[in-house]
């Protein structure tokens, strides 16, 4: 049901991997999304293992 009425928020479109202007999946907006995750991920395993080295007590 199309309502003229309603705006769609250009936070959908990232969400959902859609094009704004032709509304259709883009799959390198998913690609560059799905680099960073894994960048992040790696980042946040780095810093919990040298967490761990450097402040564990062992005897």
């Amino acid at each position: 049901m199309f309502r003229p009425d309603l705006k769609i928020n250009s936070e959908v479109y990232k969400d959902f991997y859609l094009d704004e202007k032709t509304l259709r999946y883009a799959p390198e907006n998913l690609k560059s999304d799905v680099k960073v995750k894994i960048i992040t991920i790696a980042v946040v395993i780095l810093v919990i293992l040298a967490f761990r080295y450097f402040f564990s007590e062992e005897v």
